[in-house]
């Protein structure tokens, strides 16, 4: 492993601890102030701020029930949707355990994001390296320049709509590419 990979290698291990931290104290400090069914705006705010610290939009409220809330990362038409309880149960607290399925419900849609950018980079890693074994002189550098625009492990923040633009040509540049790719073949 090179002294870049170990580099790597560490900061995600320290990015998982910092989140396991900020997940198990959010567990307990749900458990320690229960709030019963409709009544948990509390913890609301709690998972709502470990949320936005992640980067996600969260918007109170939908359904007119103020005690939910939705939370989005990223653009484009995938919807991955987690539906978790955080609620108490009177008299018991939360010996039911909803404070642990809402911890651990959280990570999943980041989780799946993270993959989908692997993808990404994994795709157009390859695709640079195909279009510079045919000779091309431009093609490398730009699909290059994508796997490091998608890559999830320093991630680059731009405002939702150029991220909505940069998709769409990504998403337009993967296609021909797969056809160009294809007939070659």
């Amino acid at each position: 492993m090179t002294g870049q990979d170990a580099a790597c290698a560490r900061r995600v291990r320290e990015e998982q601890q910092a989140w396991r931290d900020r997940l198990v104290r959010l567990s307990r400090g749900l458990h320690d102030d229960p709030e019963l069914s409709f009544a948990e705006h509390r913890s609301v705010e709690k998972i709502a701020a470990l949320l936005r610290e992640a980067g996600f939009a969260v918007e109170p409220g939908p359904s007119d029930v103020p005690t939910a809330f939705s939370a989005v990362l990223g653009t484009g038409d995938l919807t991955v949707g987690i539906c978790a309880e955080y609620d108490a149960l009177p008299g018991v607290g939360h010996a039911c355990g909803h404070n642990i399925i809402a911890a651990a419900a959280l990570p999943l849609p980041y989780g799946i994001y993270v993959f989908i950018r692997i993808i990404g980079t994994i795709t157009f890693a390859c695709l640079a390296y195909e279009s510079w074994k045919q000779g091309h002189e431009l093609l490398p550098w730009a699909y290059g320049a994508a796997a490091i625009l998608f890559n999830p492990i320093i991630p680059i923040h731009l405002s939702k709509t150029l991220w909505t633009v940069i998709d769409l040509a990504a998403a337009a540049v993967i296609f021909f590419s797969a056809e160009k790719f294809s007939k070659e073949a």
